[in-house]
């Protein structure tokens, strides 16, 4: 149930948003990737439309690393890169 409400909050439900649609898939290697896309209530006519994905990455070779992006329908790009390798 807690978890149910903090989604409602996240996705933003109290400021205009008429759907969201959420897809979150893992692949067997341990990728996640997540698609949301969001339609906001029309004013004068006009909806507007929001879209992100967010990549997740786990690789164990050369010690190790993580990886994480996410790119938006506005152009705006985060990355995140933590390595591990091996100190002599």
């Amino acid at each position: 149930m807690f978890d149910w409400n903090r989604g409602l909050m996240d996705d933003d439900w109290n400021d205009g948003q008429q759907y969201v649609f959420k897809m979150k898939n893992k692949s067997a290697s341990g990728q996640e990737f997540g698609t949301t896309l969001k339609v906001g209530e029309a004013k004068s006519g006009v909806h507007k439309v929001a879209f992100e994905e967010k990549m997740k990455c786990k690789v164990s070779e050369l010690g190790g690393w993580e990886t994480e992006c996410k790119f938006k329908s506005s152009g705006d790009v985060d990355y995140k890169m933590e390595m591990n390798f091996p100190k002599t």
